[in-house]
């Protein structure tokens, strides 16, 4: 009597094997992908990621800006990949000034450094005392999150080209924007 062959199941460990084996092809085909959407920049860049300032002509658009941070970033994230791939690449994707994004292997925090007219909402309903208040708020905020020690990198956009800084260089950034921004307010 003939009976149809059945496949033996696979045990923990060979499981295992093939879901690295898996997600090493997937990093692969996404590797592949990010080359042909990419080009040349993002080759470049994970080939030899200290050489930012070289791709600043390259820079002109969203699009680019964000992919030159992901380059950069990505390999350093292990767990909450989607802080930089969907929160941050949204808020970057209409927004092509300066930025300071601090990271670590489980996450980003991203401050915008806009103009002071982020801090005008409500026009003359609020007191300059009011809105200087709520700026100083939001910056002890930003700058506790830079200080943050699990944050280990520091990536600066100028709104031209990307600087990799140290804590100290990233927290004087926070400020000196803090008391640009704080200047035009009380002008």
């Amino acid at each position: 009597m003939w009976q149809a062959a059945t496949k033996r199941p696979q045990s923990p460990t060979r499981q295992a094997v093939g879901a690295q084996k898996e997600r090493r092809h997937e990093k692969k085909r996404v590797k592949e992908a990010k080359k042909q959407v990419f080009g040349v920049v993002v080759v470049f860049i994970q080939a030899q990621p200290a050489t930012l300032p070289v791709l600043n002509l390259l820079i002109m658009n969203a699009y680019l800006i964000y992919a030159l941070l992901e380059a950069q970033v990505l390999p350093v994230l292990r767990e909450y990949q989607s802080d930089l791939t969907v929160q941050d690449r949204n808020t970057l994707s209409a927004y092509t000034g300066p930025f300071l994004l601090s990271y670590r292997p489980t996450g980003t925090n991203l401050l915008l450094l806009g103009e002071a007219r982020d801090f005008l909402i409500g026009g003359d309903a609020r007191s300059r005392r009011e809105q200087s208040e709520e700026m100083e708020t939001f910056f002890d905020r930003k700058r506790a999150e830079v200080s943050w020690a699990l944050n280990t990198h520091f990536l600066h956009f100028d709104g031209h080209e990307f600087h990799v800084l140290s804590r100290a260089s990233a927290l004087t950034v926070v400020d000196g924007h803090r008391e640009r921004l704080l200047g035009l307010l009380n002008t």
